[in-house]
Parts: structure tokens; C-alpha cells; sequence
């Protein structure tokens, strides 16, 4: 037909002609189906599109936080299971250990399997996030009972490194609608980072402050502090980058949990503030208000 004749295709085979094919840089195949031949046209190009390329990057992103993080698992659980079993098989023949050695046996490996826990539980509650899963058990609670009763389960561990912890006296406000146990484990993370990077001697600050529209919980170290532009990486899966480790450590995905737990159950934002290197940090997360009934 004069379609097809325009089209430079070979009008009795219906086959295009090689030269059309070269021109225009297309690719053809035949398909045929129910004793008919359709002829399945498509460009070809030997430069890869803007679209693929940032496919390819994005997989190869994704391959090497993959590896890493099997890495850092298999690390974080080696640790303690290798402590854990070493006790175990001492244990296994008493025989002249006195019951002071067998106690802190006993106690080696309890920390170790609490600490093996908390590894597979956070890996779990990332899971769970991750797939809309997440719950919450939300009532109406005192924040100021919820910070007086997680910094003083924190007094013993601090004391044993020479950390002072000061809790400034609680804002007094109306209970609020929260998760009780999922807004003391967020202020426990920050008390847990601040003590494991705060030098013996110096000091971690807890205080609370009320706003028109929120309630802001602070977290203040005197630790190595951390450069303007790194105090979003912290926040980031998976980011144990260089320098910025000394405030994410283990999976590094603690402070991630953290921030979605009050992002996204309830509402509030969480930051990191630091005027730069040894000047230390001070980590915050907000309590919406509107949340009081």
C-alpha cells in the first residue's frame, strides 16, 4: 500500500527493507499469530537512558547497604555470642570457681543475651515500620513521670563510667496521648548514645521545655560534637559514616527508629543541634500539644 511504500517496507513479503532499518536505526521482529505476520518495530541505542542509569546507580546503592549491613550483623552478634559461649563452657565444670566468679559469669552472659536481643528486636521493629506494622498503644500519659522514671533508670550505668546525668525539673503540662513505652525507648536511645560517647568526667543534660504547640525533650553531651553538615547523616539507615560513628553505633539504626517512632506515631520532629567538633551535641524530639485529648 502507499502507507507502507512510504514507510520503505517491501510491500510483497512485507518485510522492511534493510536500508529503512539502517536509516532510522530500528530494530524488527516478526510475530505471528492466527496465520497473520505482524512486524514488532523498536529503536535501538547503544547509549543508556538518563531513566536507566539512575536505576543502575540506585541497585548498586542499594547492593553495597545490603552487603554492609550483613557485615555489621554478623559483627554485632559475634561479639556477644562469642563472650556468651566462652562463659557458658566455663560454667559447664564449676569446679573450683569460687560463687563470686560464677555470679559474674552468670552476669556476663545475661548482658550479652539482652544485648542480642535488642539487636534482633531492632531489626525487627525496621521490619515492621518498613511494612506498616508497627504498633502503637497509645494513652493518656505525664511526660513528666515518662522522663523522671527513664533517666533514673540510667543513674547506675552512668555513675559506673564517671558520667554526671542532671535531669533539669520536667515542664508540667496536661498528660498527653502517647505510646508511654515507645516514648521512653526513644528518650533510652538518646540517654544510651549520649553516655557511650560522653568522655568520663563531663556531663549529659535532660531537659524539657513547653511550647504554644509541643513539648520539646532535650538530650545534651559533652561529647566530640558533629560538623553542620553531618548532623542529617545521623538520622540516616545504616549511617556509620567516618567521623560521625561516635553518635550511631551498633546497626546503625537506632536513632532511625527513634525518629520515626515520634515522626510517625506521634506526630513530632526529631534533630540533632552542634556548634562543631568538641563542643558536643544535643538531640531533640518534639510532643505535638494537639494531642492532649
Amino acid at each position: 500500500s502507499s502507507v507502507a511504500r512510504r514507510l520503505g517496507l517491501n510491500v510483497a513479503g512485507l518485510v522492511p527493507s534493510e536500508e529503512w532499518q539502517e536509516a532510522v536505526d530500528v530494530v524488527c521482529h516478526p510475530c505471528r499469530y492466527d496465520g497473520a505476520v505482524a512486524w514488532h518495530f523498536y529503536q535501538q541505542s547503544t547509549v543508556p537512558s538518563a531513566f536507566l542509569q539512575e536505576t543502575l546507580r540506585q541497585l548498586d546503592t542499594v547492593n553495597k547497604v545490603k552487603s554492609d549491613f550483613l557485615t555489621r550483623v554478623t559483627h554485632e552478634l559475634n561479639t556477644p555470642l562469642t563472650a556468651i559461649l566462652g562463659f557458658a563452657e566455663i560454667l559447664l565444670d564449676p569446679a573450683g570457681l569460687d560463687p563470686e566468679s560464677v555470679q559474674e559469669f552468670c552476669r556476663e552472659i545475661w548482658q550479652g543475651s539482652r544485648r542480642i536481643h535488642a539487636i534482633v528486636s531492632d531489626i525487627l521493629n525496621l521490619t515492621r515500620l518498613e511494612a506498616g506494622l508497627f504498633d502503637y498503644h497509645y494513652g493518656i500519659h505525664d511526660v513528666a513521670e515518662i522522663l523522671t522514671t527513664t533517666v533514673a533508670g540510667f543513674d547506675d550505668e552512668y555513675a559506673v563510667k564517671g558520667v554526671r546525668l542532671h535531669l533539669e525539673p520536667p515542664v508540667r503540662v496536661e498528660p498527653l496521648k502517647v505510646d508511654r513505652e515507645r516514648v521512653r525507648d526513644v528518650l533510652a536511645r538518646l540517654l544510651s548514645n549520649a553516655l557511650t560517647h560522653s568522655p568520663p568526667g563531663t556531663r549529659v543534660l535532660v531537659s524539657s521545655v513547653a511550647e504554644p504547640r509541643e513539648i520539646v525533650v532535650s538530650v545534651a553531651d559533652q561529647g566530640r560534637g558533629l560538623d553542620p553538615a553531618e548532623t542529617d547523616l545521623v538520622f540516616r539507615e545504616f549511617s556509620q559514616i567516618d567521623d560521625i560513628q561516635h553518635h550511631q553505633t551498633g546497626l546503625g539504626i537506632g536513632l532511625t527508629l527513634a525518629k520515626r517512632v515520634v515522626e510517625e506515631g506521634h506526630g513530632g520532629r526529631m534533630w540533632v543541634e552542634s556548634e562543631g567538633r568538641g563542643r558536643g551535641a544535643t538531640f531533640r524530639f518534639s510532643l505535638p500539644r494537639f494531642l492532649l485529648k
